[in-house]
């Protein structure tokens, strides 16, 4: 009797139970076309032409979004894992280019291999990439083969420690400006004729993309910027302790096997006191500025000058793309800077969505394209027309 009340129950409850997830679903899809935010300076009149040349539909919703995975790439938590197992299933070779320090610190520049790279011309456009805080070059196979796709010819910079062993007691989370120049320097040395240079920052990466293109904005030759899913400000790391704590110990567990674990007796070597701080650090923030004295740049506050972007923010000369999802689990919106800070400052076009996770975005039938991709992409070219143009006025205006 009991067994046939509750199949009696499950029954009757089933339908409205499917009917409640259905309307929910739909709700969800509804927003999600709702709040797209394209926002650039007031008195910006470059970028205000490059978002005119922009394609149809740029700060919209994406109409091809027909898939059976779309309550995936509804949910920032779900298309966060789904994105982590295209990383492990879609992987690009690259050949690794070493370059050493004065100090006698290794970083590297990984060259995307296949994908008609080895048949571009020699102006062929650069497209330089700052990777994830942890990240290696693979993880972003799918962006980088659009990239190729494109015609770029696409190089990731790793910062000391990343996917290589610490040759110094030296190392910076966020990554140093300096290294990232001489990556600069290194990369289109090796490519003089290259008709535009190009520069991606993702996650992590976007911070030190900022810093670098602030403290060498009069010497940089990258010529415009996509900064995607940025954190901004450095109260990052505390907030994810609060909000999301086994996200924050995840991180915390990556960033100490990155660049502890396997380096514990350089370090211990350099500065005890400091090794035992970063291999004790019960959070990600006491991390963060347990690592200070290893950056080369003193204590945390000194750090923090040199390696905070928003401390560099507002002397980025180039056009630079802005990528922020609301749904974003680690790169947090509450982050994000108010409205107005980006109407008063030049050179940034800011696109606010939704919906799209963190480096996600996915787009495509199986999700193995993505928004970002294609936005970011779209934004290069339309930014590199635009200062194509504005050449040829100047050399017109000097005849």
């Amino acid at each position: 009797i009991m067994a046939a009340f509750s199949t009696t129950i499950i029954r009757r409850a089933s339908l409205p139970l499917l009917l409640y997830l259905l309307i929910a679903f739909v709700r969800k899809v509804l927003q999600s076309r709702k709040g797209w935010k394209l926002i650039h300076g007031a008195n910006d009149r470059r970028m205000a032409r490059i978002k005119r040349r922009l394609p149809k539909g740029f700060g919209a919703y994406p109409s091809k979004l027909v898939t059976p995975l779309l309550p995936v790439f509804l949910n920032g938590w779900l298309n966060m894992f789904y994105v982590m197992f295209l990383k492990r299933v879609i992987v690009s070779t690259f050949r690794r280019e070493e370059i050493w320090r004065p100090d006698g610190g290794v970083i590297s520049v990984d060259w995307l291999q296949g994908h008609g790279q080895d048949a571009l011309p020699e102006d062929a456009p650069l497209l330089l990439v700052l990777t994830t805080i942890t990240g290696k070059s693979s993880d972003h196979s799918l962006w980088l083969r659009a990239a190729a796709d494109r015609g770029y010819r696409v190089a990731v910079f790793h910062r000391r420690g990343h996917d290589l062993p610490l040759k110094t007691p030296r190392f910076n989370i966020m990554g140093c400006a300096d290294d990232a120049h001489a990556q600069v320097l290194h990369a289109t040395s090796k490519f003089r004729n290259a008709r535009f240079v190009a520069m991606a920052g993702i996650s992590a990466g976007s911070g030190l993309l900022i810093t670098y293109l602030g403290r060498y904005a009069e010497e940089t030759p990258v010529q415009a910027a996509c900064c995607l899913c940025p954190a901004y400000e450095m109260n990052i790391w505390a907030m994810l302790d609060q909000k999301y704590p086994r996200v924050a110990s995840h991180m915390l567990d990556a960033v100490r096997n990155q660049w502890v674990r396997g380096n514990s007796d350089l370090l211990y070597t350099h500065d005890t006191k400091a090794a035992k701080a970063v291999e004790r650090a019960t959070s990600l923030s006491k991390f963060v500025e347990a690592h200070a004295p290893f950056t080369g740049d003193g204590d945390y506050s000194a750090w923090l000058v040199r390696s905070n972007p928003m401390c560099h923010f507002q002397k980025v000369k180039v056009p630079t793309f802005i990528l922020n999802a609301l749904d974003d689990p680690v790169s947090l919106a509450e982050n994000i800077p108010r409205e107005e800070l980006f109407l008063d400052l030049s050179n940034y076009l800011l696109l606010k969505t939704p919906h799209g996770s963190h480096v996600a975005y996915n787009d495509g039938f199986l999700g193995t394209r993505s928004f970002m991709m294609d936005r970011s992409l779209d934004f290069l070219e339309t930014a590199r027309s635009i200062l194509l143009e504005q050449e040829e006025d100047h050399d017109d205006d000097e005849r």
